[in-house]
């Protein structure tokens, strides 16, 4: 009777062992889980701001596209203006010279223009970067999510 009590006891503290190894490992789970939640939730953070700071590149890309247009509407009245006013002058210093602003104020208008478009290309690939390392987090998110069950 005696071994048979002693195996029982045997037996319990074995249980009470794995238990114990079992609850060591689930306080392991339990840290595991809320150090990627807290990194989860780091990386929600940088998105949400990359793409706030985006939005605002975009809004100033399109105030500057809206002074683009005006400025090449105030160019195109320039340059009919300046047919009206060669028709009825002679004076062709005076038209080389209205001709070379309209050509500088293009110029300038095609610099910014090109410079608008870089800038517009930089977002797009900053887009790109964000949605990629989106895709990656939510990799390692369903990767983490799997070894926790």
């Amino acid at each position: 009777m005696q071994t048979k009590v002693d195996d029982i006891m045997e037996q319990i503290e074995k249980l009470a062992k794995r238990d114990e190894v079992q609850q060591t490992e689930i306080h392991g789970l339990a840290d595991s889980e809320a150090k990627l939640h807290n990194e989860l939730n780091e990386c929600v953070q940088s998105l949400a701001e990359c793409d706030q700071k985006q939005e605002n590149q975009i809004r100033d890309l399109a105030g500057h596209e809206k002074k683009n247009r005006e400025e090449i509407e105030i160019l195109k009245a320039k340059v009919e203006s300046l047919v009206e006013h060669l028709e009825g002058q002679d004076d062709p210093a005076d038209m080389q010279t209205k001709v070379d602003d309209i050509m500088e104020q293009i110029e300038k208008l095609a610099k910014r223009d090109e410079t608008q478009q870089a800038e517009i290309q930089n977002v797009a690939d900053k887009v790109e970067d964000v949605a990629d390392k989106e895709a990656k987090l939510q990799a390692v998110l369903n990767e983490r999510v799997q070894l926790l069950t």
